[in-house]
């Protein structure tokens, strides 16, 4: 539904969408969204994922469910590319704000947002106004690590997008369970991705220059930056092959993202107990499911 049928060609909208289906790591978490997601039957469900081919994807593997979905983007850029693609139920959100009425949602999806957020308790105090009082929060967040080979190659190959700093490079267990601790009661918490898919990804990113951090100045040179981007995604999958297989090696260690379920309850501010070794209880709960730290 997206050809330029005036020409022949694939739009750059449907070039994004087959795309898609070569990005491992964007595949691998909205698998990992969806999975801990949870039934959505007959819900009305927001996400803010800063992904137009991923919200697209995520309306498509419930829409057989009569999931209600409304997508939100950061900035105008993002908005449009968004609103060609998605096309209805969309907004665009500014900071920590949301524009909806208090209660409106039952699930709600955030990833490659929170970390962006120099006030993420804001935020997060905002998702909690507009999910209804059995509403679930489901998120995805970079894991902090003292140190990264992923993000020293991103940041000397130019792959860092300095129009939008990060406010912190992710977020360990505990100190995502720290800011949701107020109005939200975490569910589910494990790691996903490990090095040799992620260094990969970056390595491709780098030599395709997609997913860009530089806006295009029109379609048409969407297009040809995405049709390049296509051949080289699809001439290197081997390597994704290849870098999943030898991640199985590090079964071990925790995965270089985090997705959390956290159930709304009433919001009252807490303090949250400590153990000896400086963990929370809901992460020593939950630690079974995370593992132990990795260098990567």
């Amino acid at each position: 539904m997206f050809r330029n049928s005036s020409k022949g060609t694939w739009s750059a909208e449907q070039l994004k969408l087959k795309l898609f289906g070569y990005l491992w790591l964007q595949k691998m978490r909205l698998r990992e969204i969806v999975g801990i997601l949870g039934p959505v039957d007959s819900q009305a469900c927001l996400d803010l994922v800063n992904d137009e081919a991923t919200s697209y994807n995520l309306r498509q593997s419930n829409v057989i469910k009569g999931c209600r979905w409304h997508s939100s983007a950061v900035g105008a850029s993002k908005f449009e590319a968004l609103r060609k693609l998605v096309r209805e139920n969309i907004s665009m959100v500014e900071g920590a704000a949301l524009p909806f009425e208090n209660g409106q949602f039952d699930a709600m999806v955030v990833a490659d947002h929170l970390e962006y957020l120099a006030d993420d308790e804001k935020f997060i105090a905002e998702c909690h106004r507009v999910l209804k009082a059995s509403g679930r929060l489901v998120i995805s967040v970079p894991r902090a690590r003292p140190w990264s080979l992923v993000r020293i190659f991103r940041e000397l190959t130019g792959l860092v997008d300095k129009s939008r700093p990060l406010a912190r490079p992710g977020y360990t267990e505990s100190q995502l369970f720290e800011v949701l601790k107020d109005g939200f009661d975490v569910q589910e918490s494990h790691t996903y991705s490990q090095f040799f898919v992620e260094m990969t990804g970056a390595l491709l990113q780098w030599l395709s220059g997609y997913p860009s951090v530089q806006d295009d100045d029109n379609d048409e040179d969407a297009a040809r930056r995405l049709q390049k981007a296509l051949r080289i995604y699809a001439f290197f999958q081997g390597l994704f092959w290849l870098a999943h297989v030898l991640d199985y090696a590090l079964f071990f260690m925790l995965g270089s993202n985090i997705v959390v379920r956290a159930k709304r309850r009433m919001w009252v501010p807490r303090r949250t107990p400590k153990l000896s070794d400086g963990r929370s209880i809901a992460e020593a709960a939950l630690q079974s499911k995370i593992g132990t730290a990795a260098p990567f």
